[in-house]
């Protein structure tokens, strides 16, 4: 009985030696588990600039090391993090066509694991470069041309045009085999609007550029007319014509006084565009004791970019004094 008791005890201190290092000398310490790389397999071609590097998780980890580069040997880094969880996402493009070495280490917050075996991939396609409408471009009209950068003449691009940054719904979401597209379907008036282009090539599809905006042209209502009332009699040549601003801090005002209801060009007897701060037009040039209609339109002018006019007002008629 003595004996058996002595054999249980032995085992008993050899299981605490081995498992928690009871014992008076230094403890011990066990060694902790390296991952191993999941995704991108090794050596996985055409893999997508920006994407998720993952890993099996270790027991007793708390964190992970992360390594990227273009050199077996690491002498070089282009991305490297420390981690949660057993996965890391890398959102900033990648070279296109490049071939990366990744490995990664596990630590419980004492120690640190050796690195992993070390895997590689290739890149595949980079995204397309956004060239027109530029960055935050506003008075973009409601029907234009998008461009973007080339890429092979065997190339498919994929644009989507939407009023959601994060694309939830689409304006546009369509396709072409050149590097431009024409909208030819009015977008909304004073709207901002988010786009993005990826590239499906031989060797794979391209993640979506960076995402760009741009905020097409002011709304462009009639004026409504204030004053002279429709029908006035006796107006003074030392008056002004008035009207009320359309919602755009940008908007002149086309105004033409005739003395004929259709404005033909023969009897328009003023014909003037003036500034958005400008809500009357003189009328000291016009002929006394005459029936005269006039009407007033909205203008955006930008030398070399914008030229557009919004409705005429309605017609009113006064007869000078």
């Amino acid at each position: 009985m003595l004996r058996r008791s002595i054999i249980i005890s032995f085992i008993a201190g050899l299981m605490c030696l081995i498992i928690f290092g009871c014992y008076s000398g230094s403890p011990i310490k066990l060694e902790l588990e390296k991952p191993t790389p999941s995704f991108p397999f090794n050596g996985m071609s055409l893999v997508r600039d920006t994407l998720t590097l993952a890993w099996s998780s270790s027991a007793w980890a708390t964190s992970y090391s992360v390594q990227v580069s273009t050199e077996l040997d690491f002498s070089t880094i282009v991305d490297s993090a420390i981690c949660t969880s057993s996965f890391l996402a890398i959102t900033s493009p990648l070279a296109d066509k490049t071939t990366y070495f990744w490995r990664v280490a596990s630590s419980d917050g004492l120690q640190a694991s050796e690195w992993s075996a070390i895997y590689s991939f290739t890149t595949g396609v980079s995204a397309p470069v956004l060239l027109s409408p530029e960055y935050n471009a506003i008075w973009i009209p409601e029907t234009l041309t998008m461009a973007w950068s080339t890429s092979t003449a065997d190339s498919m691009y994929y644009l989507q045009v939407s009023t959601d940054a994060g694309f939830s719904t689409f304006a546009v979401n369509d396709s072409t085999d050149v590097a431009s597209f024409p909208i030819t379907s009015p977008l909304m008036q004073s709207t901002p609007y988010y786009w993005r282009v990826s590239v499906l090539k031989r060797q794979g599809l391209s993640g979506w550029s960076e995402t760009k905006v741009f905020t097409t042209v002011d709304s462009l209502p009639a004026p409504v007319l204030l004053y002279p009332a429709d029908g006035a009699a006796g107006v003074s040549l030392t008056d002004s014509l008035k009207w009320d601003a359309v919602p755009s801090q940008w908007a002149s005002y086309h105004v033409q006084v005739s003395t004929a209801s259709d404005f033909s060009s023969a009897n328009v007897a003023l014909d003037t565009t003036l500034p958005s701060s400008s809500l009357t037009a003189p009328v000291n040039s016009l002929s006394p004791a005459t029936l005269f209609y006039w009407r007033a339109a909205a203008r955006l002018f930008l030398e070399g970019l914008m030229n557009r006019q919004g409705a005429w007002s309605g017609v009113r008629s006064f007869t000078s004094q």
